[in-house]
C-alpha cells in the first residue's frame, strides 16, 4: 500500500495506476510500503499537525518518503531532523536554492489545442491574480505601465496590497476585482519575485492560468524559462502590448498555449507529470 498526503488530484489519479493508495489519514494510520508528502507549511495549522504526525510515525519505520516541498516553506530545524533519515527524499521546485533538496518542478499536465476550448470570449485583455509581496517592482514594469500607457487593453489584477497602492494603480487605469478567473483572462505576465527569479523558481499560477485557456508571457528576468516561452519573453510594456494586440485575433490563444506546451514536452520534460511519477517510482522502488 501507498501512503499519500495533501497530494494533488491529478497526480493521485496517475499514482493509482500503478499503486493500491491510502489517504483516509483522519481514520487510522496503516501498515504501508512507501509514502509520498506534498509539504504543508506550518502556518496551515490544522493540516500541518496531521502531517507531523503522519511524518514522525513512518520516518521511524524505515519505509521510502518523498516530500516534495511545493512552496519552499520547509524550516531549517524541520530539515535537520528529516535528514538524518536515509529513507527521506527531499525536493523542491528551483533549480539553484537549498542543500540536500533535489530539483522537481511543479508538474503540468501536457494539454493540446482541443483541450483549452475555443471561441472564448474574455473579459480582460491583461491580468493578474495572487499575491504581490515582494513582487511589486516588477507588477509595476509589467502591469502599471501598459494600462497606463495601452488605453485599449483592458488591465485589471486581483491582490490585497495596501490602500496607497491601490489608489496608484486606479489612477494608472488598472481595475482591481474580487474573485477574479483565469478563464476571463486573455494574457498574464509570469512576473515574481526578485527571489524566484534568481533561483530558478516557476510559480504553480502560471500553468493554472493556461489551464483556464490565458497564454502567459515570460518576463525576461524569469532566465531560465525563455526557451518554454520561446517568442513571449517580454522586457517591456511595447512587448506586452504587440502580444496582447495579436492575442485578439481568433483562437490564437489556445495556439499560443499548445505551442508552450509543445515546448515543455521537448525542452523541459522535467515538468511534466510522467516525470514526476518516475521520480517518485525511483525513490520508493
Amino acid at each position: 500500500m501507498f501512503g499519500i498526503y495533501n497530494c494533488e488530484s491529478n497526480l493521485r489519479f496517475e499514482l493509482k495506476k500503478s499503486y493500491n493508495i491510502f489517504e483516509d489519514w483522519y481514520k487510522k494510520f496503516p501498515d504501508i510500503k512507501s509514502l509520498f508528502i506534498d509539504w504543508i507549511p506550518k502556518s496551515n495549522n490544522k493540516t500541518y499537525h496531521l502531517q507531523a504526525t503522519i511524518v514522525d510515525k513512518y520516518v521511524k519505520r524505515k519505509i521510502p518518503i518523498v516530500i516534495f516541498d511545493r512552496y519552499l516553506s520547509m524550516t531549517k530545524k524541520e530539515y535537520e531532523w528529516l535528514r538524518k533519515f536515509n529513507n527521506v527524499f527531499l525536493f523542491e521546485p528551483a533549480l539553484h536554492n537549498r542543500f540536500g533538496f533535489r530539483y522537481l518542478p511543479q508538474w503540468t499536465k501536457i494539454l493540446k489545442y482541443e483541450d483549452l476550448g475555443k471561441n472564448k470570449k474574455y473579459e480582460w485583455d491583461l491580468g493578474y491574480i495572487g499575491d504581490l509581496t515582494d513582487k511589486y517592482v516588477s507588477f509595476k514594469k509589467y502591469y502599471k505601465e501598459i494600462a497606463e500607457f495601452q488605453s485599449t487593453l483592458n488591465v485589471c489584477y486581483s491582490s490585497d496590497i495596501s490602500s496607497s497602492k491601490s489608489k496608484e494603480l486606479r489612477y494608472a487605469k488598472l481595475k482591481k476585482i474580487e474573485n477574479a478567473n483565469w478563464y476571463n483572462i486573455r494574457c498574464a505576465v509570469a512576473i515574481d519575485t526578485n527571489k524566484h527569479y534568481a533561483i530558478g523558481y516557476l510559480d504553480e499560477w502560471v500553468f493554472k492560468a493556461m489551464e483556464k485557456g490565458c497564454f502567459v508571457m515570460m518576463p525576461y528576468e524569469h532566465k531560465y524559462f525563455g526557451n518554454m516561452f520561446n517568442r513571449l519573453v517580454v522586457k517591456d510594456m511595447d512587448d506586452i502590448g504587440a502580444l496582447c494586440i495579436q492575442g485578439l485575433s481568433g483562437n490564437l490563444n489556445q495556439v499560443i498555449i499548445e505551442e508552450i506546451y509543445n515546448n515543455i514536452e521537448r525542452l523541459y520534460p522535467e515538468f511534466t507529470i510522467n516525470y514526476t511519477l518516475e521520480i517518485i517510482k525511483e525513490c520508493i522502488k
